[in-house]
C-alpha cells in the first residue's frame, strides 16, 4: 500500500508542474488586447461608412468663352500703293585742300641718370653774346697730345674715372664706382647727422637737404653749395662735407679733373 501511495503522489506533482507551465505561457497582456480590439472596431467603423455613403458626380463643366473683336477696336485701313523710295540728292562739299604749316621738330630731352640729379640754373633773359675765337686753329694730331686745360667742374656722368671713396676698391667698374660712392657718402651722413636740430618742427614733418659740392682735384670737396629748411640745419650739412675724408678724384683720360656730386639728404620727424 505505501509503494501505491508513493507512485499516485509522484504522479500528481509532475501534472501540476506541467498546468503551471502552461498557464505561464498562455498568459497575455489585457492593454495589449485591449488596444488590438480597439484598432479593429476602428477599421470596421470607417469600412462601414465608406460602403454605406453614396457617390456622387461632379456636375461642373469648363465654361467655354468665344471672344469676339469689336469691330471699332480694329479701326480703319488704308491702302497705300507700292511706290518705289524716292532717292535723295546729295549736294557734293568740295573741301578746300589745307595748307600745313611745317612743323619744327625739337630735339629731345636728354636723360640724366639719378646719379646725378639736375639742378636748374637761373637764366637771363637777356641774350649773351658769342665770344670771338681769337685763338688760332689747331691740327686734329696737336689737340690730341694735349691735356684738358678747363678747370670747369664735370657732372659725374662726364668722367671717365669716377672719384674713389676710401674703402672702394679701384677693381671696380664704372657702374660699380658709382654705387660704392653713394653708399658710403649715405652712411657717412646717417652716422654723424644731428638730427635733432629738426625737432622745433610741429607734427610729422619730412626733412630735405640738398647738398651740391665739388671734389677737387685733391680729393677734397669745395664750392658748397646748401639747400636747407633752417641755418642750423644748413650748417650742419656744411660741417659733415667739410670733414669727409680724402678721395682719390675723378679724371678725364687719365687726367685729375673737378667733378660735381650732389647729395640729397632726408629723414622724418615724429
Amino acid at each position: 500500500m505505501s509503494n501505491l501511495n508513493l507512485k499516485v503522489d509522484a504522479a500528481t506533482s509532475t501534472s501540476r508542474d506541467r498546468d503551471g507551465k502552461d498557464a505561464i505561457r498562455t498568459r497575455t497582456n489585457p492593454i495589449i488586447n485591449f488596444q488590438l480590439g480597439l484598432i479593429a472596431a476602428l477599421l470596421c467603423a470607417y469600412l462601414v461608412v465608406e460602403l454605406s455613403s453614396p457617390i456622387r458626380e461632379s456636375k461642373y463643366r469648363p465654361s467655354q468663352a468665344s471672344i469676339i473683336p469689336e469691330p471699332d477696336a480694329l479701326g480703319e485701313f488704308e491702302m497705300i500703293p507700292n511706290e518705289p523710295p524716292k532717292q535723295k540728292v546729295v549736294a557734293k562739299v568740295t573741301k578746300k585742300p589745307t595748307v600745313e604749316k611745317p612743323v619744327t621738330k625739337e630735339a629731345p630731352p636728354e636723360v640724366v641718370p639719378d646719379d646725378e640729379p639736375v639742378i636748374d640754373e637761373p637764366t637771363s633773359s637777356e641774350p649773351t653774346p658769342e665770344p670771338k675765337n681769337d685763338t688760332p686753329t689747331e691740327s686734329p694730331g696737336e689737340s690730341d697730345n694735349k691735356q684738358p686745360t678747363s678747370n670747369a667742374a664735370r657732372p659725374m656722368v662726364a668722367v671717365s674715372e669716377v672719384p674713389l671713396y676710401p674703402g672702394c676698391s679701384s677693381r671696380l667698374d664704372r657702374n660699380d664706382r658709382i654705387d660704392c660712392l653713394n653708399k658710403k657718402m649715405a652712411r657717412y651722413i646717417q652716422k654723424r647727422f644731428d638730427t635733432g636740430l629738426a625737432q622745433g618742427a610741429s607734427g610729422d614733418q619730412t626733412i630735405n637737404i640738398t647738398v651740391l659740392f665739388t671734389i677737387g682735384v685733391d680729393g677734397l670737396p669745395k664750392d658748397l653749395q646748401i639747400k636747407a629748411p633752417s641755418k642750423k640745419l644748413e650748417a650742419e650739412a656744411r660741417k659733415l662735407i667739410e670733414q669727409l675724408p680724402q678721395m682719390v678724384p675723378g679724371k678725364l683720360d687719365g687726367v685729375p679733373i673737378d667733378v660735381r656730386y650732389v647729395l640729397p639728404i632726408k629723414f622724418q620727424i615724429r
